[in-house]
């Protein structure tokens, strides 16, 4: 997504969410014309041996209930994952949204360059 376009819809001025993202990577072959939009991973889990687990898996469904959820998204201004809790008031005014279904599986491949550029800029 070209700069403009990210400002436009980190602000929501680009209309709705599904406007956002008509330009999308596909690795090597360069840009690929309306694929959706990026959904951040973010995931949470419990070690195996952990002490308290019962209670550690129970702070982790509770966290997926819809005011935990209406919280979260009012702090990131993202869209809740769970459907029940409503979007700040700015994030639905960007619309709906259609998820880019990209495989990520491949995500990482340049990591180990990009961060050798980010050393060479001096990015901090």
């Amino acid at each position: 997504m070209t700069g403009d376009a990210a400002r436009a819809c980190g602000t929501g001025s680009a209309g709705t969410g599904s406007d956002c993202g008509k330009e999308a990577h596909d690795g090597d072959h360069g840009l690929v014309a309306d694929a959706g939009v990026h959904v951040n991973i973010l995931g949470a889990g419990v070690a195996l041996h952990a002490r308290n687990r019962a209670q550690a898996l129970d702070m982790l469904e509770w966290l997926s209930t819809r005011r935990p959820q209406a919280g979260h998204a009012r702090m990131s201004l993202e869209y809740p994952v769970n459907r029940k809790a409503y979007p700040p008031r700015i994030v639905a005014k960007w619309g709906k949204y259609r998820q880019d279904q990209g495989n990520l599986s491949g995500a990482g491949r340049f990591g180990e360059q990009a961060a050798q550029l980010m050393n060479r800029a001096g990015y901090r």
